[in-house]
């Protein structure tokens, strides 16, 4: 891993069709993703901890997020984000 940060505009081309974030990950800028990317991440914990700047959320990516090859349910990641905000 080793990836902690995930600049604007990283993975807005449209040839991506998904992008798997490691759990290293720390804070991902607004707009670093194309609309209809679909996101991969190992632990749905450290997902919500990420800081997404100002306007963004991990709520922001509910509908396209998948963890370990399964779609994640919006009350899941609901669940998930208020607990990491304790």
């Amino acid at each position: 891993d080793g990836v902690t940060k995930i600049k604007k505009y990283s993975f807005y081309d449209e040839s991506f069709s998904k992008v798997t974030i490691p759990s290293s990950v720390t804070s991902i800028a607004k707009d670093a993703f194309y609309s209809n990317l679909d996101i991969h991440i190992s632990d749905l914990s450290a997902w919500c901890k990420i800081d997404f700047g100002n306007r963004v959320t991990p709520m922001e990516y509910k509908g396209r997020l998948y963890l370990d090859g399964k779609k994640v349910s919006e009350r899941k990641l609901l669940k998930y984000y208020h607990r990491s905000k304790k």
